[in-house]
């Protein structure tokens, strides 16, 4: 008896932690060792290193294969939510660019992605695209922050809400990008993507995603 009791009580307090855990997360990197990505993270493709310059430290995609690669934080959430990140790459010569964005809902959820090749902020399920505005100025070399949510709309619709702007500057008040959609999204950890098509490294820092 002593013993169930003791299985009962283990159990409900591991219950309530997971209950009360917030679903949220921020992440600078500043704590972690260089080198591999902390346990935190779920590589999915491509290699990914925890790098810094001076003393700030990022997460870093290798340049190579040049393919589309993705890494999984945060928490599980069940119904859409609202995740911003900072990312720097450069392009190489005049043709090659990089293409760089955060996700929700999983591999297979939603998207923003940053497309300076076609000067495009772009909305994406599972890959397939969906909507897409004109981007803000991309430098090669700067940073760039991010801001990708995903809420419940009218009825059965679902919103997406995207922009960008550059690192230094105050976020615009409207989102740069829109899409209605009568898909919800899946449950799933959100996503940093990266596409090195420029062969030179994806950076991202200051990471943050929270339920909407």
């Amino acid at each position: 008896m002593r013993t169930i009791w003791i299985c009962c009580l283990a159990a409900w307090a591991y219950g309530w932690a997971m209950a009360g855990e917030p679903e949220a997360h921020k992440d600078d990197l500043q704590q972690a060792e260089l080198g591999p990505l902390p346990e935190r993270f779920m590589v999915l493709g491509g290699t990914w290193t925890v790098a810094a310059e001076g003393e700030n430290k990022y997460l870093e995609l290798a340049p190579h294969p040049l393919e589309s690669h993705c890494v999984l934080f945060g928490p599980t959430l069940a119904a859409g939510g609202c995740v911003t990140g900072r990312i720097q790459s450069t392009q190489k010569g005049r043709r090659s660019f990089p293409s760089f964005g955060l996700g929700l809902g999983g591999v297979t959820g939603y998207m923003l992605r940053f497309s300076p090749a076609k000067g495009k902020l772009e909305l994406l399920l599972d890959q397939q695209p969906l909507a897409e505005a004109d981007a803000p100025e991309w430098k090669s070399g700067s940073w760039m922050r991010l801001k990708f949510q995903v809420r419940k709309g009218e009825g059965e619709t679902w919103m997406l809400e995207g922009k960008a702007w550059a690192d230094g500057q105050a976020e615009p008040e409207g989102w740069t990008v829109k899409y209605e959609s009568k898909e919800a999204p899946p449950a799933g950890r959100a996503g940093l993507w990266g596409m090195p098509y420029a062969g030179t490294p994806i950076r991202f820092d200051d990471l943050d995603v929270r339920a909407p």
